[in-house]
């Protein structure tokens, strides 16, 4: 958003300090969990702005495809209309899981050979980044998804998985479909590497103390 209040709200850049959150403990470096085929997972609320309805569209081209699951865990105001579709587009390659609490999330991240996130287009959300985007890279797993402005240039950027413009289905099933072993292992270690160096509790405390001996200074 620094782009944003400099241009729109005439913000002094020299005032403002990025500071991104990082995630809990529960997600840190989680084993993989050994599995046939590939899973693909998505993880947190299921609204209009996240755009599952996407990964359901792409989940379709590929429903002949065996080896293929995509499951998706949480809840949300959009979870009964991705139900229905899910329905209507006969994919049983999609596994829907609900909410789950916190202590049992481990379990779906293990599981996954990649974790997928998507977002609405819309130029305001794209200049947000997702907190899961945090917890994926925590837990060492490969990205991917439909996904433009900020959270485009973070995954291209860390290296840590593949991503098309957000509602791009076609584009996400390809993604899904072209998806291989090797890509998850430095998926893997990249994202897990750019997780400890930007996001991490230690860098976050860091960063914020540093902030705050400029301003007592």
């Amino acid at each position: 958003f620094t782009e944003y209040l400099v241009s729109e709200h005439c913000v002094n850049e020299s005032k403002i300090s990025y500071l991104p959150q990082y995630c809990e403990d529960i997600f840190d470096n989680i084993e993989d969990e050994p599995h046939d085929g590939f899973n693909f997972v998505f993880a947190g609320n299921i609204g209009k702005m996240q755009s599952v309805e996407t990964i359901i569209r792409a989940a379709a081209i590929l429903k002949d495809r065996k080896d293929i699951k995509i499951h998706i865990v949480g809840d949300g105001r959009d979870l009964e209309n991705c139900k229905l579709l899910a329905n209507n587009l006969e994919t049983a390659n999609v596994i829907f899981y609900g909410r789950r609490p916190l202590r049992e999330m481990a379990q779906y991240y293990a599981m996954a050979d990649a974790m997928i996130i998507t977002l609405a287009k819309d130029d305001l959300i794209s200049r947000t980044l997702p907190g899961k985007l945090q917890s994926y890279m925590a837990a060492s797993k490969a990205i991917v998804g439909a996904v433009d402005g900020e959270t485009s240039r973070i995954v291209k950027e860390s290296c840590c998985g593949i991503v098309c413009a957000s509602e791009d289905y076609k584009g996400l099933a390809d993604i899904f479909r072209l998806f291989k072993s090797e890509d998850e292992s430095m998926f893997s270690k990249n994202s897990r590497i750019y997780y400890k160096k930007n996001y991490s509790t230690e860098t976050f405390f860091n960063h914020i103390m540093e902030v705050f001996k400029v301003i007592i200074q």
